[in-house]
């Protein structure tokens, strides 16, 4: 049972009971640098970019397996400028030196499947 002064069930909810949903959390890729996924971060599942500049700048997603796509190829089903989540399982982001090149990676919640 928890003190007075803390909710010791809710302060660790996540602990106890998991991540409910099917992501646990974002990494956001800084501009004109790359983003590995492996160790401690591993488990990239997604990943989403938001303003076309991403897209056009040579961004730059290398997949499990090494093999690497650009995003202006890997996106160009969508709407240029609007945002499109790619599951995939990603090894690295190389995000360009472009101003607005928003590139967000999702960890997967290994938990549900």
């Amino acid at each position: 049972m928890g003190s007075i002064f803390t909710n010791d069930l809710a302060d660790n909810e996540i602990e106890q009971l998991g991540h409910p949903g099917k992501w646990k959390g974002v990494v956001a890729c800084a501009q004109d640098s790359t983003t590995h996924f492996t160790g401690s971060q591993y488990g990239a599942g997604a990943c989403f970019i938001k303003a076309a500049a991403g897209r056009s700048s040579g961004t730059t997603i290398t997949f499990g397996n090494n093999s690497t796509i650009t995003a202006d190829i890997l996106f160009a089903g969508g709407d240029l400028g609007a945002p499109g989540l790619v599951e995939a399982s990603i090894r690295k982001v190389v995000v360009a030196d472009t101003s607005n090149a928003e590139v967000y990676v999702l960890q997967r919640n290994f938990q549900i499947r």
